[in-house]
């Protein structure tokens, strides 16, 4: 088993060489970078394609996998504007995964929505035909679109 480092808590206030440095030194062979929380590593999407480079190579030459990025895009808003924009959010999240050599991105389902008066049916083909969408892009960029629901 090896043994991989996610930023989302406890290395959330570590720049880039910090965070590859520790993660050496305690022994994790692997990173999974959250995004969208402009956390210190700065691996976001808003970084250009040098930028995006030079993480991979960062990574690569400290010898720690880039493992996946975890996003905060959810398909379960009843909001059709949210839900797009999620959607959205994915695609230009997928491409910075590819971009910097990563396997995959994590999405959330999220939550059933029956206390809204949205059947749990209705929420669960919402999230089915989100995911696909991007699913669907993922395969053309050659990565893994990694999906959780938690359905409260």
């Amino acid at each position: 088993m090896k043994l991989g480092l996610l930023t989302y808590d406890i290395a959330k206030d570590w720049d880039l060489p910090t965070l590859l440095d520790h993660a050496r030194e305690i022994g994790f062979e692997g990173i999974e970078f959250r995004v969208d929380l402009n956390h210190r590593h700065g691996v976001e999407f808003d970084r250009t394609k040098e930028e995006r480079k030079r993480i991979r190579e960062m990574c690569r030459d400290a010898g720690v996998a880039i493992c996946g990025l975890g996003s905060g895009c959810m398909y379960d808003s009843p909001n059709p504007k949210v839900l797009k924009e999620n959607i959205e959010r994915t695609k230009e999240f997928l491409e910075l995964t590819a971009d910097i050599g990563a396997s995959g991105l994590k999405v959330f389902g999220n939550n059933l929505h029956e206390w809204e008066g949205i059947s749990k049916e209705q929420t669960i083909r919402q999230v089915i035909e989100a995911v696909r969408k991007c699913a669907l892009l993922a395969k053309d960029l050659g990565v893994d679109l990694r999906f959780r629901m938690r359905m409260t």
